[in-house]
């Protein structure tokens, strides 16, 4: 009698080869079962148990599993770009729903000469300088402001230390931040000595710097 192998997976006889030619599955010696004509499996020592079956999601094409892609790819991908996209969200929603772009701004500088007679008598040059009698609020710390032509201020400043340079007592200041505007109005000092107005191409042609001077 002819040795014959069944296939312990669906029982298909084989006399030649190792593999089910039916569903490829390993082929094991094993005696035909009278009743339903599939194969009793001979599991021994000597005859292990077949391989571990298939995935049954798995098409098999030429010897080749092609099963699902992988489940972590096709959760991650997505998940990368709802992050960027609640993150662009939160952006948003935190500045009340638009895209806030912010206007450019400069820096005015400026120097006031105060020359004062009663100021300056006996001072030699580089020595520490202050207004006196009617300029006595023209000092250390005094306040300038610069405002827009409709009385919104733009931008404050102070007066830098002042100091003699031979000819007047000089002050510096400078103005951070101040936006674009039709007109600029400068007050440095008391709000009756009056202030100074400046259209922003008069501005431009001074190169953003303003020469002051008081006094005689």
């Amino acid at each position: 009698m002819d040795h014959v192998r069944y296939c312990a997976h669906c029982g298909t006889p084989a006399k030649d080869g190792r593999f089910c030619a039916k569903c490829g599955n390993a082929l094991v010696p094993s005696t035909p079962n009278p009743v339903h004509g599939h194969a009793e499996a001979l599991l021994s020592p000597n005859h292990p148990q077949q391989p571990p079956q298939p995935e049954p999601h798995a098409a098999q094409t030429g010897g080749l599993h092609l099963g699902h892609p992988s489940w972590s790819k096709l959760w991650h991908r997505p998940g990368r770009v709802g992050i960027t996209v609640a993150v662009g969200l939160i952006a948003i929603i935190g500045t009340g729903g638009f895209l806030v772009q912010h206007a450019p701004t400069r820096s005015v500088i400026g120097a006031l000469s105060l020359e004062d007679s009663d100021t300056i008598s006996g001072l030699s040059t580089n020595d520490a300088c202050s207004g006196g009698g009617g300029y006595d609020d023209i000092k250390d710390g005094a306040q300038g402001v610069l405002e827009d032509g409709d009385g919104s201020t733009l931008a404050t400043s102070t007066l830098s230390p002042g100091t003699f340079d031979g000819l007047a007592c000089v002050f510096h200041f400078t103005f951070e931040g101040v936006p674009k505007a039709g007109f600029y109005v400068l007050r440095i000092g008391h709000t009756t000595r009056g202030d100074l107005r400046y259209s922003h191409q008069a501005m431009v042609d001074q190169d953003w710097f303003l020469d002051l001077s008081l006094g005689e």
